[in-house]
């Protein structure tokens, strides 16, 4: 049996995602994470949701070909919920949450 792994997010998405206020410390030079201070997938989807109400979800369509969907649902200031959903759809789970999380941290105002 296969054990499951957690998706680190790209290099790309770690840079953003900190200039963003995420608790994360980039690669050094050789491009290494320190052990401990891998920043995965579902951590930075979790910290979208609790620290800024946006909402990263994908789903699976098998219409014409197999694929994912990412939808991004956010409050706005009169705390109505807002379908912000960039219209992404990619063959690959991860790489359609990679791009959704992407999108996500694009619409955070910079502090």
């Amino acid at each position: 049996m296969e054990i499951m792994k957690e998706q680190l997010i790209t290099f790309e998405t770690a840079k953003l995602a900190k200039e963003k206020g995420f608790p994360i410390k980039l690669p050094n030079h050789e491009g290494h994470i320190l052990e401990g201070n891998k920043p995965t997938q579902s951590l930075l989807q979790k910290w979208l949701r609790e620290k800024h109400n946006i909402n990263v979800f994908i789903c699976y369509s098998n219409q014409d070909q197999p694929n994912y969907s990412c939808f991004i649902i956010t409050k706005n200031e009169e705390n109505h919920f807002m379908d912000i959903t960039p219209g992404i759809q990619e063959d690959i789970y991860e790489e359609t949450l990679e791009q959704g999380l992407q999108e996500s941290l694009k619409i955070i105002k910079k502090k």
